[in-house]
């Protein structure tokens, strides 16, 4: 793929739109207003993440005439969530209605499964891939977070699908996915971001990572890949039910994660943070590979015990 001619000219695009749409975005304003919320203190433009829409595009025209039906329903379904999620930067939607959208499409990329007899594997695969969407969507809360994380996971992703199923057309999608987040990052692994991903970045690259690891683990029955994206689904998943005993609306914004209670209550500058969770999340996967297969199912139960350790020990500091 590094020595294709398409794989490089639309990274160039990629990169070019990037760039173009940083200046169209600073100059017309469209960004996000200081709130209470805010990580942030002045304007600053979001919708970074457009050119995840490039790269799908680009994707289709380069390597579309290879796909399947569902490879095209992926995608059409990538391309919904990305329109309707960049609507949604550009004016708030429901967040009813963003989270039956995220529902209808991943049910209508694994619906295979429930017509084959597979309920419960359909249901969990619902359950995890909106969750890991929405997860993604909440790392565009602080600068660097999308880009470094993101980049550690879709890395991960590109060379185990190349070692596992090397002929698999998941491969130059997410690179091409992979270089949108990397041009984002000029913009926002700064110590004060020039521009935010959005939700048309964060939830497009979300989709394609459930799916893509979805894939990954029934293909090769490596359930223990889950620990790919540990860092981040422990932070979540527990944040969720704190917030569900505490009676809250889990689908409104909120400071309560660890890396928001790191960056607001603790005063961690946020690149700190982000490097962090980056460096921990290498660190596994990188550690990963290096196992026997089997005794990565044991690695990865350890993994979810210690981060789960460490995130309640790291919380509990807060209040002292």
């Amino acid at each position: 793929m590094l020595h294709n001619a398409p794989f490089w000219i639309s990274s160039l695009i990629i990169l070019v739109c990037e760039i173009a749409y940083y200046k169209i975005a600073t100059m017309l304003r469209i960004g996000s207003p200081v709130t209470p919320r805010s990580s942030h203190k002045v304007f600053t433009a979001t919708g970074g993440g457009i050119t995840t829409i490039v790269a799908l595009i680009c994707y289709y025209i380069c390597w579309g005439y290879t796909q399947s039906t569902d490879n095209t329903m992926m995608l059409i379904g990538g391309l919904t969530l990305a329109i309707v999620s960049y609507c949604d930067d550009l004016r708030n939607l429901s967040p009813l209605l963003r989270l039956m959208l995220h529902v209808a499409v991943v049910a209508g990329v694994f619906h295979n499964m429930m017509f084959n007899g597979h309920i419960d594997y359909f249901v969990m695969i619902l359950i995890f891939g909106v969750g890991i969407i929405n997860a993604f969507n909440f790392m565009d809360g602080i600068n660097g977070m999308l880009a470094l994380y993101g980049c550690v996971v879709l890395s991960t992703l590109i060379y185990t699908i190349n070692m596992f199923m090397p002929e698999s057309s998941m491969l130059p999608l997410l690179a091409l996915l992979l270089v949108s987040l990397l041009a984002f990052a000029i913009f926002n692994l700064r110590i004060r971001a020039l521009l935010f991903c959005g939700d048309v970045g964060a939830i497009t690259i979300g989709f394609f990572v459930a799916v893509a690891l979805t894939l990954v683990i029934f293909s090769t029955s490596h359930i223990s890949m889950l620990v790919f994206v540990a860092v981040f689904l422990v932070d979540t998943f527990f944040t969720i039910i704190q917030r569900l005993f505490a009676g809250e609306h889990i689908l409104e914004p909120h400071r309560h994660h660890l890396y928001q209670v790191l960056t607001f209550k603790r005063s961690v500058p946020h690149l700190y943070v982000s490097a962090a969770y980056a460096a921990i999340q290498a660190a596994i996967n990188v550690i990963w590979f290096t196992i026997p297969n089997g005794g990565r199912l044991a690695y990865a139960i350890v993994v979810y015990g210690v981060l789960t350790s460490i995130y309640f020990y790291l919380k509990r500091l807060r209040t002292k």
